[in-house]
C-alpha cells in the first residue's frame, strides 16, 4: 500500500487533517515531509515506515470499541494499514 492510499483512508476517517498533519503526528517528520516525498517521488525510509507503523498500533489500542458500521470499517482500515506497512519493513530489511 502506497503512502497516498494511507494518507486517504486516515482523512477519509477523520484521523488526520491534511498531508502537514500526516507528516508531524503519523509520519514523526517535519509538516512539508509529506509533500516532499510526492514531489520527488520517492518512498519513505524504514524508520519512517516504523513510526507510522507504531503509530497506527497506538491508535488502534487507543481507539474505543467500534458502536457502528463506519467505525468498525475505521478500526479495520487501521488495522490492514498497520499489517501491510509491517510487511513492507519485513520486506525492506530482507537481505539479498
Amino acid at each position: 500500500m502506497e503512502l497516498t492510499k494511507i494518507y486517504n483512508t486516515l482523512k477519509q476517517h477523520n484521523l488526520c487533517k491534511n498531508g502537514r498533519d500526516f507528516s508531524l503526528r503519523y509520519l514523526g517528520k517535519t509538516q512539508n515531509y509529506y509533500s516532499v516525498l510526492l514531489a520527488k517521488k520517492i518512498a519513505p525510509s524504514t524508520q519512517t515506515l516504523l513510526t507510522l507503523h507504531f503509530t497506527l498500533c497506538d491508535k488502534i489500542s487507543s481507539t474505543e470499541e467500534p458502536v457502528n458500521i463506519s467505525s468498525y470499517r475505521a478500526k479495520q482500515d487501521l488495522i490492514n494499514m498497520s499489517n501491510i506497512i509491517l510487511l513492507n519493513i519485513k520486506n525492506k530489511c530482507k537481505i539479498t
